[in-house]
């Protein structure tokens, strides 16, 4: 969760100077938090991102749409998808990965190049990084433990290769 968010935060104060100027300032940090309309949007847009990550995981699974092995689902306050499709080795990193890329990575820089990165954007995309350190542990541990061109098999709480 930190080298990912170390990862995130370094690509922020490249792209985003508020981030910089922040950082490099001398003034304290005061934080308010008052709910109205705007803070349950705000909860709303969050789930929402968290809902698109999971849906790029989703379109990189093959045959996502037809198939009867792959599910979706809510635990406490995440949500998954999963299937107990035989995925090659590769499609497995992929499939984990590509939320990180998209959304923490492309997204804030297509973004910035428009002028549209704010900061509760980058506070998306820095959650949509931490909550990645799942993904990257999973594919740490496919690259440490399953041979190359093995497929992989998850089976609930369980994976393995073969």
């Amino acid at each position: 969760m930190i080298i990912n968010g170390i990862i995130f935060m370094v690509i922020a104060y490249c792209i985003y100077p508020p981030i910089e100027e922040f950082i490099n300032s001398k003034n304290s940090i005061s934080i308010t938090l008052n709910i109205n309309i705007m803070t349950i949007l705000y909860i709303a847009i969050t789930f929402l991102f968290m809902t698109i990550h999971e849906f790029i995981h989703a379109c990189f699974i093959p045959d996502f749409l037809k198939s009867d092995k792959t599910y979706w689902g809510i635990n406490v306050l995440f949500g998954f998808v999963c299937t107990t499709e035989k995925i090659k080795k590769s499609r497995y990193i992929i499939i984990s990965i590509m939320p990180f890329i998209l959304l923490s990575i492309i997204f804030p820089l297509i973004l910035s190049t428009f002028g549209l990165l704010n900061e509760f954007i980058l506070f998306l995309c820095l959650l949509n990084a931490m909550g990645s350190c799942v993904d990257c542990l999973n594919i740490w541990i496919i690259l440490r433990q399953a041979p190359n061109g093995s497929y992989i098999i998850n089976n609930g709480v369980e994976t393995y290769y073969k």
